[in-house]
């Protein structure tokens, strides 16, 4: 891909002692992260990273037991990220596979930070909340037949 000739540009400048624009393309990155990865503060290390090679984009726990994000950022400094989140993590984190999709080149950056997303619960529908949710499906639908029969 373009991305990884990008790569091999740059590395090859960067044993020659050159410089190039390479340096300063932004590139964006989905990822997912397998493993023992929630529960031992591997998205705050994810963020503090991330900042630290001044990177942007977010990073949240996922339904699957997984970390998932996106970085944006200069493609040297987001190929530096990439090894992190597959070989480092959080120290009581254990990395089993690391994901990286929709890699692309972008023009400018969509974030101007790096987060951690906080889920919003999920609403667990219990006996009593179906309970209390069936009468209130017969209450509406009785109004209506009362509004219905009054017209």
């Amino acid at each position: 891909t373009v991305i990884d000739l990008l790569r091999v540009l740059h590395c090859a400048c960067q044993s020659e002692g050159l410089s190039m624009a390479e340096g300063d393309t932004l590139i964006s990155v989905d990822y997912e992260i397998f493993g023992k990865v929630q529960g031992v503060f591997f998205h705050k290390h994810t963020q503090a990273e991330g900042k630290k090679l001044g990177l942007v984009g977010w990073v949240q726990n996922a339904d699957r037991s997984t970390v998932q994000g996106q970085l944006q950022g200069p493609i040297f400094k987001e190929h530096h990220m990439q090894e992190w989140l597959e070989t480092r993590g959080s120290p009581k984190s254990h990395i089993d596979k690391a994901n990286f999709n929709n890699e692309k080149v972008i023009l400018k950056l969509d974030y101007s930070d790096f987060q951690i997303v906080k889920e919003w619960p999920e609403f667990k529908f219990s006996k009593i909340n179906s309970v209390v949710w069936f009468f209130l499906l017969i209450e509406i639908e009785l109004l209506c037949v009362n509004i219905s029969i009054s017209q």
